[in-house]
């Protein structure tokens, strides 16, 4: 596009040029256990928050670790084991031809399981301490954060903001 000024004062540099470059949304796959998706999917805000409206760049998709193809640009790994040497190979490769890899290390991670499995190939250990920490149910006050004030107009919070909706209080 040009847009050009008619103002005598500007004869040198009146005309001004944009180009729009218009994109697919982004494919991001979230990996995650089949067998605990039950009644809600563990991946269910992870999804919200990344398509939380029409304008979202991202288009999630939720996969199981057999299911992993090449088509997204990114690969969150959501709360599971390493996998089998397959699905390793698969997320190495994924990782190698330039996707990105975001691991979540939940309770469902062992430590020494994700060092036998990507931390043969990841710059990055998990040691049983930070483990045991992590899954930890009463932990002292002084480890917990308190959201007070949320701008619920903001669009990651948009799932949030209907009645009967969820808090945060809790």
């Amino acid at each position: 596009g040009q847009a050009e000024i008619e103002d005598l004062h500007l004869e040198q540099d009146n005309r001004f040029y944009l180009s729009l470059d218009a994109r697919e949304k982004t494919p991001v796959l979230i990996v995650e256990d089949p067998q605990k998706r039950g009644p809600q999917s563990p991946a269910f805000f992870l999804t919200k928050a990344l398509d939380a409206e029409a304008l979202s760049p991202y288009r999630p998709e939720v996969v199981s670790p057999q299911n992993i193809n090449t088509s997204a640009q990114l690969l969150i790994w959501n709360n599971l084991p390493g996998g089998n040497s397959a699905v390793q190979q698969r997320v190495r490769d994924f990782v190698s031809t330039g996707g990105g890899l975001v691991l979540v290390l939940g309770d469902s991670v062992q430590a020494e399981d994700f060092n036998r499995t990507f931390g043969s190939w990841l710059p990055v250990r998990v040691n049983e301490a930070a483990a045991m920490a992590r899954a930890g149910r009463n932990r002292p006050a002084e480890h917990y954060n308190l959201m007070t004030d949320i701008r619920m107009d903001h669009p990651i919070f948009k799932p949030f903001s209907g009645p009967h909706s969820g808090t945060f209080a809790g």
